[in-house]
C-alpha cells in the first residue's frame, strides 16, 4: 500500500468476541465467517 492509501481503504474482519465467543480446547477447530453487503452511497 502507498503511504496515503489508508484514506481510501477499509478493513473488515470477523471477531470471536462478546457473548457469542467460542472457546476451543487444544487441538479443536472452528471456522469463523462473515457476510457483508455493499450499498451505493
Amino acid at each position: 500500500m502507498d503511504d496515503d492509501d489508508y484514506q481510501r481503504f477499509i478493513c473488515i474482519e470477523p471477531a470471536n468476541t462478546g457473548t457469542d465467543a467460542i472457546t476451543l480446547e487444544p487441538g479443536a477447530g472452528h471456522i469463523l465467517g462473515m457476510t457483508f453487503q455493499s450499498l451505493p452511497i
